[in-house]
């Protein structure tokens, strides 16, 4: 180990480094090396330790809690007087006499005394420990004692069996000694094996693990939050592995809540079905639906605590019973015309399907439509409690997800199920999936060559499954479940090929949009042979390339009325014009001129505020959207343009 030391009266002098030294070497042989390595005689040196005096009889650099890599302060005494000292005498007067006798005036004498009872050493005193300060009460202290039960008998001649040798690091009594039963000593195995306690039934469980806690890794900027309809290029029956997928989707934002709107955006925009409320009803085209609210948070489980008081009509609730074509009521109320009520997106979560089977997905959560409020009242529920509930109609021109042409459109659609790009289906989607006998497509096809015949391999136990589930094939997509011919007893090695990724085809109305702009806006050629070469599968995955291309470079949110710099940027009408008033009539993204510049002007780097306002009164001038890109996005969405402009900067 080492230490510091420095001249505690000169706070400029650089710090003395001592190596070599050791943690059960007696401090009384280590201060001359601190005297010498600051050049300062040994008797005229005072030492300090975090505020404690260093005396010789104190111990070893251990017993003096001095660590390594500490600092050591040293105090520089004064010198003694060269002249011959005297000897103090209980009679004052003979003092002075001497003192007379030696042509000394009685005055200089007593003044000698002074200095010479200044420069002596006070007496010793005792280590005083920085947190318990030696106080007699305090029997146990971890900083001056044992680290473990702080017992203070630190003396090693008190300590029994006594130590060979003091520890560098923290000390242990011996009755804290380290456990070395549970370490392997060399040249030996490990004799015992231990194994982890099981978790007890009483055990609390450890909430916020799994995908049920995770947040939004993105944020779908398509369309606000506010958005009512469906959302731009997700279809009917489109099904996601969580929760998690619905909200960077769009679809249904909220990582927990059932409910998402509120009464100041419009009313409630979208709900999730899960296992709810006892009283739920679930009809397919229409269903009960219980508020929220009414139940203990304060219990360990917050998913299926038990209703311990009445429900209200506010926040989730208000939102939703205020999409209904009726004035709100705390006594409920029934829609003049339910069809006129506000469209309400509704997700269906496999756990429907312990109640109702019938119209819940087998896994995951899927989108089932567009439904509106038909009436809401307040009931006592089965706890006993009131509830609010909600008769809620399917107002969708898309086949229902199970229905036969929704099914058909949903194989003709190629919708499959959606999942995190970083997670491992076959961990937590396979456990929930056992019983499930249907082929779960993924990334490959699995192609059976013929076996050999029953002549050549003789009698044997029959290999072939013609079911296969998710658990035999987590990574494959679709497997052939023909039962082989009478002559193919066994299947032989599979072949597996590459599944082919379909490529979206564009509408021809699209085609005719893209187009015009490309004609309209030349540099927008860069734009669009971008999203093709990223081949988009679905529409989909073309709005999703597209929200990535349109990403405005001021606020980082999609673009509201976009403008084309002569750059080829493009960005948000009202975030360009914060731009152009903060920074000038400057791209944002690469800080071209948006305006054509004087050659005379343009290497100019003096500020001319007369001319920095001309440039920007040209730009005013010469601004306008592309009215042509914005056809496009509403060829997709026809609401854009017509929700809340977003804020420059946001």
């Amino acid at each position: 180990m080492w230490i510091w030391a420095n001249i505690f009266s000169n706070p400029t002098t650089a710090k003395v480094r001592i190596p070599n030294l050791s943690a059960t070497e007696p401090w009384a042989s280590v201060k001359p090396h601190v005297a010498a390595a600051l050049g300062l005689p040994l008797e005229r040196c005072r030492f300090f330790h975090k505020g404690k005096i260093l005396e010789d009889r104190m111990g070893t650099l251990f017993q003096c809690s001095i660590k390594s890599d500490e600092v050591i302060s040293v105090q520089e005494l004064q010198a003694l007087p060269t002249e011959e000292k005297f000897e103090r005498s209980d009679d004052m007067g003979t003092s002075v006499a001497s003192q007379q006798g030696t042509g000394v005036a009685p005055s200089q004498a007593i003044e000698s005394e002074t200095n010479e009872a200044d420069s002596v050493d006070p007496p010793e005193q005792a280590s005083v420990c920085d947190a318990c300060f030696a106080n007699p009460r305090r029997k146990k202290c971890r900083e001056c004692g044992c680290n473990i039960c702080g017992t203070k008998d630190d003396d090693p001649e008190n300590i029994d069996p006594p130590l060979t040798s003091l520890p560098e690091d923290d000390w242990y009594c011996p009755s804290c000694k380290n456990n070395t039963d549970h370490i392997v000593q060399p040249g030996h195995g490990s004799e015992k094996h231990f194994v982890k306690k099981a978790r007890k039934g009483d055990s609390s469980k450890r909430w916020g693990r799994g995908m049920a806690n995770v947040g939004h890794s993105k944020k779908c900027t398509i369309v606000s939050g506010s958005h009512r309809g469906p959302i731009p290029g997700i279809e009917v029956g489109q099904t996601w592995g969580f929760r998690k997928g619905v909200g960077e989707d769009g679809v249904h934002r909220p990582i927990v809540s059932g409910i998402a709107g509120s009464v100041k955006n419009g009313g409630a925009v979208s709900i999730v079905i899960a296992s709810g409320y006892p009283e739920d009803e679930d009809n397919g085209d229409w269903f009960m639906y219980t508020g929220s609210g009414g139940k203990d948070l304060s219990t360990k489980n917050r998913r299926t605590g038990k209703q311990t008081f009445d429900q209200e009509l506010t926040n989730a609730n208000l939102a939703l019973a205020a999409t209904c074509d009726t004035p709100i009521s705390k006594l409920g109320g029934v829609a003049k015309n339910w069809r006129n009520s506000k469209g309400i997106r509704v997700v269906r979560n496999y756990k429907l399907g312990k109640h109702h089977p019938k119209y819940a997905p087998e896994l995951g959560n899927r989108y089932d439509g567009i439904y509106k409020v038909v009436r809401y009242f307040p009931e006592r529920g089965k706890s006993g409690f009131q509830v609010y509930r909600y008769e809620l109609r399917r107002d969708d021109p898309i086949p229902a997800p199970w229905t036969k042409k929704g099914e058909a459109r949903i194989k003709e659609l190629g919708l499959e199920m959606i999942f995190p790009e970083t997670y491992d289906r076959s961990s937590e989607v396979s456990s929930k999936a056992k019983g499930v006998s249907k082929p779960i497509a993924t990334d490959y096809e699995v192609y059976r060559e013929p076996s050999p015949s029953p002549s050549v391999l003789g009698k044997r136990k029959r290999l072939y499954n013609p079911l296969a589930t998710i658990d035999t094939f987590p990574d494959l997509a679709v497997v052939i479940t023909a039962r082989p011919s009478r002559k193919q007893d066994q299947p032989s090695d599979q072949v597996v090929l590459p599944k082919k990724t379909p490529v979206f085809d564009i509408p021809l109305i699209l085609r005719e949009l893209i187009g015009a702009d490309i004609d309209s806006n030349p540099s927008h050629q860069r734009l669009w042979s971008s999203i093709m070469d990223q081949k988009p599968s679905s529409l989909r995955g073309f709005i999703a390339a597209l929200e990535r291309e349109l990403n405005c470079p001021v606020c980082q949110d999609f673009i509201q009325k976009p403008i084309t710099n002569p750059c080829g940027h493009i960005a948000c009408l009202a975030c360009m014009k914060g731009s152009v008033e903060g920074f000038g009539p400057k791209c944002p993204n690469c800080r071209a001129s948006l305006i054509k510049i004087d050659s005379g002007d343009e290497n100019s780097k003096e500020k001319n505020p007369k001319l920095d306002e001309k440039r920007k009164r040209i730009w005013r001038s010469q601004v306008q959207i592309d009215s042509t890109l914005v056809d496009v996005i509403r060829y997709y969405n026809e609401d854009y343009g017509k929700e809340k402009e977003s804020q420059p900067g946001r």
